[in-house]
């Protein structure tokens, strides 16, 4: 009896230490109250956003930068864009203008400023954040609403047009208004969508804040 009472106590010990190097576990619970058996880092969604090396897409307000210089542990660090267009409190140089220039462009003109205080900087510069732009599609399609144009791409009207959904069977097709806003005062334009999908007219680009409205062909 009792070399069954070691053997089985041997064989619980085993047992036991096989599951405790096959799992993980941690002590977090969520609100349901099931415990979770492992906890995965999540990489921040902005991290898997294009670099910023698309040369025909400039810097905006709200962009933020990840910059970071070769074996300087000191000199690295989150910047945003301000509305005025700069980079504030960068290590040394203070304000960077970098509205309305390609990410290549500020990386070489960060570069330059920084040859001030060393002989051959090295810097690592890309956008970590990219600010949210939108477009907003109203009237009769399927989804009222923004749109968000993805970063570094165009938006057209056809593709807004998609996005909510389509236009209502009942939607005027032909005369679907654009409402730009400039600081000047808005700009409204008229477009024929079936003639952009038959291939008579070119697609419309949109820009951040333009209002799309498709009306009610009834009247």
């Amino acid at each position: 009896m009792l070399r069954f009472s070691r053997a089985l106590f041997a064989v619980t010990l085993l047992i036991c230490g096989s599951l405790a190097s096959g799992c993980i576990f941690n002590d977090d619970s969520g609100a349901d109250g099931y415990v979770a058996s492992q906890r995965i880092p999540s990489m921040p969604v902005e991290n898997a956003t294009p670099s910023g090396d698309n040369p025909s897409y400039v810097l905006r307000p709200m962009d933020i930068l990840s910059f970071e210089m070769y074996m300087q542990q000191d000199m690295k660090g989150l910047y945003t864009v301000t509305a005025t267009g700069d980079l504030v409190g960068m290590p040394l140089v203070g304000s960077v203008h970098v509205g309305g220039l390609s990410l290549q462009a500020v990386r070489e003109k960060i570069t330059e400023r920084y040859r001030e205080f060393y002989k051959n900087p090295q810097v690592s510069l890309f956008i970590y954040k990219y600010a949210e732009r939108k477009v907003y599609v109203n009237g009769f399609v399927m989804r009222a609403g923004p749109v968000v144009i993805p970063p570094e791409e165009k938006m057209t009207l056809s593709k807004a047009i998609a996005w909510a959904g389509g236009i209502q069977p009942r939607g005027k097709r032909s005369g679907v208004t654009i409402t730009r806003p400039t600081p000047e005062g808005d700009l409204v334009f008229k477009i024929d969508v079936d003639k952009i999908e038959e291939g008579k007219a070119p697609d419309f680009d949109l820009q951040e804040n333009d209002r799309i409205y498709v009306e009610d062909s009834k009247f």
